[in-house]
């Protein structure tokens, strides 16, 4: 999902949510954290690292920290339901060293890396007494030592029915030089980039990467303005800032130039872009995913 999940501070500890949905349309971002989603009756395609998820009738997805990840879904009959629980470094620490104790073996590579599990009845009744109690007006403690427990009941379950779970532990995967790039300026799209700049922060010089975009088929240019412009897209979407606000969020110094960009690349204007796409998006789920409560 966006920069929209990368609002969640990544110093706040374990989080739960539940929030149902017409239509989430997230373009790509890094996510700074990781998470368990449990996707049900939704249809279309989530993207992460490259690997696409189409089956979202009961799914359980891992999104690793520093993944690349873009959604594009919709309700089915009924409304769709994402259930999210947010992990930050000290949660996923805490839970390898468990996971640990139980079977030293439990979090080695020893099957290809899977992302997706699909209408497991014990994943669902996990997420269901999570929700339950969540729910509940129990004192706050309480409901994180919940959470924590049931995620970890959750990962050894998905170890016993064979899913490799050492997924949600993995360290960022290579990356290509264009990728590198996208997640640098993502990390920072106020910067005054320039080549010169994007090189020395990349560690290389300003001809090697140059050469090395080209090499991916990109260029400084053109991956600078479309990271800024994915980022105004769920900007305008998920904030009532203005035009020119959305605008310099973005990196973009002159909302002329702005305006001229994004009509270029998606032919039409950010305002016609936003009246079409709050419409249909659904702002219960931007709100939550940006301001998440905390559970420790």
């Amino acid at each position: 999902m966006s920069r929209v999940l990368n609002r969640t501070h990544c110093a706040v500890g374990m989080i739960f949510h539940k929030l149902n949905f017409d239509i989430i349309n997230l373009e790509q971002f890094h996510s700074k954290r990781a998470y368990i989603a449990r996707i049900c009756d939704a249809a279309g395609t989530i993207t992460i690292n490259g690997l696409e998820v189409n089956n979202l009738k009961d799914t359980l997805i891992f999104i690793p920290q520093n993944a690349t990840v873009q959604c594009h879904i919709s309700k089915q009959e009924h409304k769709g339901q994402l259930e999210l629980i947010s992990l930050n470094v000290k949660d996923k620490e805490k839970l390898k060293t468990k996971l640990l104790k139980v079977d030293g073996s439990l979090l080695s590579r020893k099957k290809k890396q899977t992302l997706v599990v699909s209408e497991n009845d014990e994943i669902r009744e996990i997420f269901l007494l999570t929700s339950a109690i969540q729910t509940t007006p129990f004192d706050l403690q309480t409901k994180v030592l919940a959470l924590k427990h049931h995620v970890f009941s959750l990962l050894l379950t998905l170890h016993i029915y064979g899913h490799d779970i050492s997924v949600l532990f993995q360290q960022p995967q290579h990356l290509t030089t264009s990728e590198r790039l996208a997640k640098l300026i993502m990390d920072a799209p106020r910067e005054n980039w320039t080549l010169a700049y994007a090189a020395k922060r990349l560690f290389t010089s300003s001809s090697t990467l140059r050469r090395n975009l080209a090499r991916e088929g990109n260029s400084f240019s053109t991956i600078l303005t479309d990271v800024r412009l994915g980022i105004a897209l769920n900007q305008l979407t998920f904030t009532n800032h203005t035009i020119f606000k959305v605008g310099e969020l973005s990196g973009f110094n002159s909302a002329p130039y702005f305006c001229t960009s994004f009509k270029k690349k998606f032919a039409m204007t950010p305002q016609e872009f936003r009246t079409q796409s709050k419409s249909s998006n659904t702002s219960l789920t931007s709100r939550a995913l940006r301001h998440p409560v905390s559970l420790a």
